[in-house]
């Protein structure tokens, strides 16, 4: 007999009224993921198993109760359940059924919530709140008969709005997978509604599609072993091409003595890292730091077969944060959607910092016009946006200055591809 057979861990055990609902360690993830995200992204507390429930009502392909739902419940998974078009692409979509049970229950409480203002005043308001504290888990979920209606029409235009919200989201997610594009990406619910809060996000996505990208492999450097990289002049017999071979012999040995022989160049491959800076100054703000973001996406798409590390960093007064793309792409693309743009320019603070940090090529992505007096070991690869700056100028080894748009964006990433 097994002495663990009837012991049960009591706290947090989730109970709803599906027959075939997860209600167990997985429904207490899937529960704790919407009403965190809820409350982190729009200050709404909600009951766990109504969040749930609301969740089953479209993940679930058997909707078999095992109970008759709560009124309140009963009002909000009954459009739900009778929406087959809905369900079609929800059922076992994970992500975009908890996107979608965020949406419908952030809706449903806005609209109880205008409702508990209603001029009419009376019963109504009262019932109102009665039912956002139910929602929160601690009102009573039953529904008088004469709000029964209104609870109906609130159900049925949150749902509408919903659905709207959900498609969004989820275009915002295979868009971004395009992306990262780097191996099968997934979102978290949260990454996912962070998302829909970049009010940019559709503009750097069809300005990364104008200038597209231009595919760069490892940098070769001439060797003496190697690949074959064409053709040179030279005297190594060993290297010499066909041509070279058939010649007379005494061309062949003159040609050998004064180095015009045809012979096959070799390279290797080099590990060349590369470093991209990205100015998030108050001052990029608007169309400046939607083109230098897109265009650092397209650089990053270039150097997609390349395996070689590229890092990425936002700075203003200093460095805000670094992303290497070839360990964590998805974080990297997300990091450069999502950085919000503010504070002051310190160029040469970024400079140092990218120089520390790499063997490579440095990409610095700019409007600063501040002083600029670090020349760093690396290479340097200067992009000016809309202006001049000398001192930066004097540091680079290649200067630009673009004005922000797709042809400007097309621009840096021929340059970049070339340097790279």
């Amino acid at each position: 007999m097994n002495p663990f057979k009837n012991l049960r861990y009591k706290k947090g055990v989730l109970d709803g009224v599906y027959k075939h609902g997860n209600y167990g360690w997985l429904g207490k993830i899937r529960a704790n993921e919407i009403t965190s995200t809820l409350l982190n992204k729009f200050r709404l507390r909600i009951d766990k198993e109504i969040a749930l429930d609301v969740f089953h009502s479209h993940y679930l392909l058997d909707l078999s109760k095992k109970r008759q739902p709560s009124e309140l419940l009963d009002a909000l998974i009954k459009p739900v359940e009778k929406d087959r078009e809905l369900r079609y692409s929800t059922v076992f979509n994970e992500l975009e059924s908890k996107a979608f049970t965020v949406f419908y229950i952030k809706r449903v409480y806005e609209m109880l919530d205008d409702a508990s203002y209603d001029s009419d005043g009376g019963d109504s308001c009262d019932i109102a709140n009665n039912l956002m504290n139910a929602l929160s888990g601690n009102g009573t979920p039953n529904v008088p008969d004469g709000f029964k209606s209104k609870l109906e029409d609130i159900a049925r235009n949150a749902y509408e709005k919903a659905k709207r919200d959900t498609e969004q989201a989820m275009d915002n997610v295979k868009d971004f997978c395009s992306l990262a594009g780097k191996g099968r990406v997934e979102l978290s619910l949260g990454e996912a509604m962070t998302l829909m809060e970049v009010t940019g996000f559709r503009d750097i996505l069809e300005l990364y599609r104008k200038i597209g990208s231009i595919p760069v492999g490892k940098p070769k450097r001439d060797s003496s072993r190697g690949i074959v990289n064409g053709v040179t002049k030279g005297n190594k017999v060993q290297n010499a091409t066909v041509s070279s071979l058939l010649l007379p012999e005494e061309l062949f040995y003159y040609k050998v003595a004064t180095k015009q022989l045809n012979i096959r160049a070799k390279a290797c491959e080099v590990d060349e890292d590369v470093y991209i800076l990205i100015d998030a100054s108050g001052s990029m703000s608007g169309k400046k730091t939607i083109w230098a973001r897109s265009v650092s996406v397209a650089i990053l798409r270039s150097l997609y077969r390349s395996c070689r590390s590229v890092k990425v960093s936002f700075f203003n007064d200093g460095i805000v944060n670094t992303h290497d793309f070839k360990k964590d792409p998805k974080g990297t693309i997300l990091d450069i959607v999502c950085t919000n743009s503010y504070g002051g320019t310190d160029i040469d603070d970024a400079l140092i910092h990218a120089d520390d940090n790499i063997d490579g090529l440095i990409i610095c992505i700019t409007d600063g016009e501040d002083d600029v007096s670090y020349r760093p070991k690396n290479r340097l690869l200067s992009v000016m946006i809309d202006g001049e700056n000398d001192h930066l100028r004097s540091v680079s080894d290649v200067y630009m200055s673009v004005t922000p748009n797709a042809k400007g964006g097309l621009k840096l990433v021929k340059i970049a591809s070339k340097s790279l």
